[in-house]
């Protein structure tokens, strides 16, 4: 009898390999949603545009440059061009408010992280900058002092590690990272979020500054930092609480059972002055 042969696994051709190549970018350009995408390309042309009149790096940029274009924007300093019905042309310097200054952060970080570099949600530079600029454009309480990623870090670790404390450590850090009001938190649901390889999307049914009710995406990047990370501390929150549809941020009794009720404003106004 001869010697038994060995069996030869033919490797994907390079022609499987260009396929699954081009599905692996599609995937990745679908992190989040058409609309958002071509909502953070213009923002980021923006961005870029500004740059190159600045001559400063864009991509990669750094936080510094980052946080002189936040700035810039909340005063009113950035070009923008359009283009009218008549395929006339415009230029416009107007000062943005808070959550169109967010949505740019967003954009920006996008960018970053889908061209491959590193990219961390609470650099100092960018969360002092962004939280001046809500304190001062009325967005904020202004008789509270804003919270930076320290601070944050410090509240986190004082909760306790029951049911509520992982619900709170949720809530406080999503709010933070997001800048969202009490009445968009406890008006989240489990359908308004969308895990994405970046971190996740939420869907904001209504706000104060959408009286439209038209809705709007704010997308949460993850933090490498785990203690504060938004997405983890919401998918801990979702899994001790068992929660898998309905209202995100519920009620927990004394004994540590979930109610299927959301949080009032109110409450979570109490966690945050507890």
């Amino acid at each position: 009898m001869g010697k038994p042969q060995k069996a030869v696994l033919a490797g994907p051709s390079r022609v499987e390999m260009a396929a699954l190549a081009r599905r692996a970018a599609h995937f990745a350009r679908h992190v989040v949603s058409k609309g958002t995408r071509d909502g953070y390309a213009r923002d980021f042309a923006r961005f870029q545009a500004w740059g190159a009149e600045k001559r400063l790096p864009t991509l990669p940029t750094s936080p510094e440059i980052v946080a002189v274009y936040l700035a810039a924007l909340a005063d009113g300093k950035v070009r923008v061009r359009w283009r009218g019905r008549d395929g006339s042309e415009h230029e416009t310097k107007t000062k943005k408010n808070v959550a169109t200054i967010g949505r740019a952060l967003s954009a920006i970080i996008f960018a970053q992280r889908q061209a491959g570099h590193e990219w961390d949600h609470a650099y100092p530079a960018i969360t002092k900058v962004m939280r001046g600029i809500s304190r001062e454009l009325g967005t904020a309480p202004k008789q509270v002092a804003p919270l930076e990623v320290d601070d944050l870090r410090a509240c986190l670790i004082l909760l306790p590690k029951t049911v509520a404390g992982a619900r709170d450590r949720a809530m406080l850090s999503l709010g933070f990272f997001a800048a969202m009001r009490r009445s968009e938190l406890v008006a989240l649901t489990v359908r308004d979020v969308k895990y994405c390889h970046e971190g996740m999307e939420l869907h904001v049914r209504r706000s104060k500054t959408d009286q439209l009710a038209a809705g709007q995406q704010i997308a949460v990047p993850s933090s490498r930092h785990a203690r504060v990370c938004p997405v983890r501390l919401l998918k801990a929150w979702l899994d001790v609480a068992k929660i898998t549809k309905g209202p995100l941020f519920r009620r927990v009794n004394k004994g540590g059972g979930v109610d299927d009720s959301a949080l009032t404003p109110q409450a979570v106004a109490f966690v945050i002055k507890r």
